[in-house]
């Protein structure tokens, strides 16, 4: 699950990266906060 969860967060990461919304932090919070 944690793995999963880490590659989907990678994935829209990517996504919101390409779109350069500033949204790329918050895929990075997500998934901190999922880890703690």
């Amino acid at each position: 699950m944690r793995e999963s969860l880490y590659v989907h967060m990678l994935v829209t990461t990517r996504e919101f990266d390409e779109n350069g919304e500033g949204l790329v932090d918050k895929s990075v919070n997500l998934n901190t906060q999922g880890e703690m």
